[in-house]
C-alpha cells in the first residue's frame, strides 16, 4: 500500500461535522421552554394572588376564556356538563373532581399558551 495515500476514514468525516444549525434551534427551543415556563408560573401565581386578595375581575375574564375554550368544543362540553351534573347529582364523588380538574388543566394550559404566543410576537 503506497503510504502517501489515506485511506478513507468514514469516522474521522463524522467528527469534522457539526450540525450549527440545528445547535441553534436547539438552544433557541430550550430559551422558549424556560420563557414559556416562566411566564406560565407568573400567570397562575398571579391568577392565585388575585384569588386571594378577592380581586376577581382578572379571575372572572380567564375562567370565561377557558369556558367558552370548553363550550365550542362539543366533545368537551358535554364532558363538562356531564360532570357538573354529576357533582349536583353526587357531590362526594372524588374522581369527578379530578376529572374536571383535568379538563380545567388542559384549557388553563392552551390559554396560558395563546397568551405567551401573543406576548412575545
Amino acid at each position: 500500500m503506497n503510504p502517501s495515500v489515506q485511506q478513507f476514514q468514514p469516522a474521522a468525516l463524522l467528527s469534522d461535522y457539526h450540525d450549527w444549525a440545528y445547535e441553534k434551534f436547539s438552544q433557541q427551543a430550550d430559551l422558549h421552554d424556560v420563557a414559556f415556563e416562566s411566564f406560565s408560573q407568573d400567570f397562575k401565581a398571579n391568577l392565585l394572588t388575585d384569588f386571594r386578595c378577592k380581586v376577581f375581575s382578572n379571575i372572572d375574564s380567564t375562567m370565561e376564556l377557558v369556558l367558552d375554550s370548553i363550550y365550542h368544543d362539543t366533545q368537551k362540553s358535554e364532558q363538562f356538563v356531564r360532570l357538573i351534573f354529576n357533582f349536583w347529582h353526587s357531590p362526594d364523588c372524588f374522581w369527578k373532581a379530578k376529572e374536571l380538574s383535568d379538563l380545567l388543566d388542559k384549557q388553563f394550559d392552551h390559554l396560558i399558551e395563546e397568551q405567551f404566543k401573543k406576548e412575545n410576537l
